[in-house]
């Protein structure tokens, strides 16, 4: 067990050290792709949003005052 460790500790230590700039290349790298994970996935659940409320329908007079939520009094 303690030599799988240090063989793969070892081969782990051998390797040179990332610079800032390749740091920040693979961190914008990895950021576009998330991005683009999430667009197709926000295009998967919602494929064709439209707006619900195009058309308002007419109110008739005897309901122009009304009360709306937490009692405030709502005209239109």
């Amino acid at each position: 067990m303690l030599d799988k460790f240090r063989k793969n500790y070892d081969r782990i230590m051998s390797l040179p050290q990332e610079t800032k700039e390749e740091k920040e290349f693979r961190h914008c790298i990895w950021l576009a792709e998330k991005e683009e994970r999430e667009r197709i996935y926000q295009t998967s659940i919602r494929p064709f949003r439209k707006a619900t409320y195009t058309h308002f329908p007419e109110i008739d007079p005897r309901l122009r005052n009304y009360r709306s939520r937490y009692g405030a009094i709502s005209n239109d």
